[in-house]
């Protein structure tokens, strides 16, 4: 059953105290306390994911949709990447994988592909952003490397592909979803002394891993777990 509108809701909207309207048919403008005019674009199909999914995929589960059920008007995740792309006045993305070129919509689901934060700058396209008080790299992955149609990503040890498509499209994770779900011990040595950091078996949440966490041997603090993605994977483009 497709569920996708293939005309997402055009209405005026506030994000952050900054209006945006309908005008120029496909930009979205938002604009900035200092009353410049920002745009995004506006979504007129789902070609990339009618392209990239099967059928029992497109639906609201595997791709964020706007919630309609208080109008709309305002959503935590997409005010934070909207706002934070607006101050340095970019409207584009690219993958970190194959370094395409993503639009972002004014709306869900804000790229073809899926948004996340890094306490690593894997790329110079990724864009640093304060959040919550730390700095972090905002950075994006495209549909077709997370589901393996543009690019397979594998890990360069134990040669397990990374599982991308276990990951909603669309919008934006709080934490570096390639540390999500590690595969083997060289995923979890410690960044000071190789040790692993895992003596035993975790079952948890995919954020849980991107998390600071004291190695066991040589008592370190630190983000062990989240490697820069080229350290650890081998990328091969189809």
């Amino acid at each position: 059953l497709l569920i996708l509108s293939t005309s997402p809701t055009n209405r005026n909207r506030t994000i952050s105290g900054c209006s945006t309207g309908s005008e120029g048919g496909g930009i979205s403008k938002l604009s900035s306390p200092k009353e410049t005019v920002f745009s995004f674009s506006r979504r007129s199909d789902y070609h990339a994911f009618l392209m990239a999914l099967p059928k029992q995929k497109l639906n609201p589960y595997h791709i964020k949709m706007e919630d309609e059920t208080y109008g709309g008007n305002y959503d935590e995740n997409r005010n934070f990447v909207l706002s934070n792309l607006t101050n340095h006045k970019v409207h584009t993305v690219h993958c970190l994988l194959c370094l395409r070129s993503l639009p972002v919509y004014d709306r869900y689901p804000l790229i073809d592909g899926t948004f996340f934060l890094s306490v690593h700058k894997s790329h110079k396209s990724a864009i640093e952003i304060l959040h919550n008080g730390y700095n972090r790299y905002l950075c994006a992955v495209c549909v077709g490397c997370l589901h393996g149609y543009s690019a397979k990503v594998h890990c360069k040890f134990c040669k397990e592909e990374w599982q991308g498509d276990l990951f909603q499209l669309g919008t934006l994770y709080s934490f570096d979803i390639f540390a999500a779900n590690p595969c083997c011990v060289k995923r979890t040595q410690c960044n000071t002394c190789n040790a692993n950091v895992l003596k035993d078996r975790v079952e948890a949440s995919f954020s849980w891993f991107a998390q600071q966490l004291q190695c066991p041997d040589c008592g370190t603090l630190d983000y062990h777990l989240i490697k820069p993605h080229l350290s650890v994977f081998k990328i091969t483009s189809d």
